[in-house]
């Protein structure tokens, strides 16, 4: 069993953003708040640590900027890991093991989505680039599809991984 942080929110550089856990040098990872970064893409699952540790609000840069996937869930040494937290990374987290597979599917469902969104939101739906074939046009079957994911699903998604991180917050029984 990890240690378990105080679960904290702090605003830097005009974002809000949610403590995940330290690594064994005493380094703070923090989720920044998703963003609309254009009419078509939300993004999210981006983790910075800052120049001032023990006061990110105070930092003058970000000296870490890493996502979720690959640094926090996937590959480390050979092994697989697919809840947050049993992420080699994180010596200590604000969340609870039962909490971390929470986190780590609505991740998972989240970055399915986000490749959805941008694979509909392109005109004419290309195929996946992976074969000489002549792609085959969805355009008309998965039209406004994007505008589902980005304005419903993903925001429930971000509802729920939020809630899991903010002070206030106990661990939940879904």
């Amino acid at each position: 069993m990890k240690n378990t942080l105080k679960k904290q929110t702090v605003s830097v550089f005009k974002s809000k953003y949610y403590l995940l856990g330290e690594d064994k040098c005493g380094i703070k990872y923090w989720l920044c708040h998703p963003s609309r970064d254009n009419d078509w893409y939300c993004g999210f699952g981006y983790v910075h640590a800052f120049t001032n540790n023990n006061h990110p609000e105070r930092s003058k840069d970000i000296i870490s900027h890493e996502h979720i996937d690959g640094s926090f869930i996937g590959y480390f040494e050979d092994k697989y890991v697919q809840n947050i937290y049993d992420s080699p990374r994180l010596t200590k987290t604000t969340f609870s093991e039962k909490d971390g597979w929470m986190l780590s599917e609505l991740f998972k469902q989240f970055y399915l989505l986000k490749d959805m969104a941008e694979y509909c939101h392109k005109k004419p739906v290309p195929g996946c680039n992976i074969s000489t074939v002549k792609d085959i046009d969805f355009s008309k079957e998965v039209n406004g599809w994007y505008e589902t994911i980005n304005e419903v699903m993903l925001p429930r998604i971000f509802e729920k991984i939020i809630n899991i991180l903010s002070p206030n917050a106990e661990e939940h029984e879904d």
